[in-house]
């Protein structure tokens, strides 16, 4: 059995995506990034930072806010931490 040209395209886009997903997952993506991974969820980040997780097949959306590991940096060493 064959994989339809359609499936082939979109598991050739999805893995171009990955740099996209990792800045993403690592606080670096811009407002207007987004990624899908090969099982169908899509990450975006909206305007304000926050990051988008939707997964389609069980119909759920998660928000989470990232933060650059230069931020992550700065606190371990006791820099501008919260």
């Amino acid at each position: 059995m064959s994989t339809p040209a359609s499936a082939q395209t979109q598991r050739a886009v999805t893995g171009n995506s990955t740099a996209t997903l990792n800045r993403i997952l690592a606080g670096e993506g811009r407002p207007g990034d987004s990624a899908t991974t090969g099982s169908g969820i899509t990450y975006r980040v909206l305007p304000n930072g926050t990051v988008e997780m939707r997964n389609p097949r069980y119909g759920t959306v998660k928000y989470s806010n990232p933060e650059p590991a230069w931020q992550r940096n700065l606190k371990n060493q006791g820099v501008g931490g919260h």
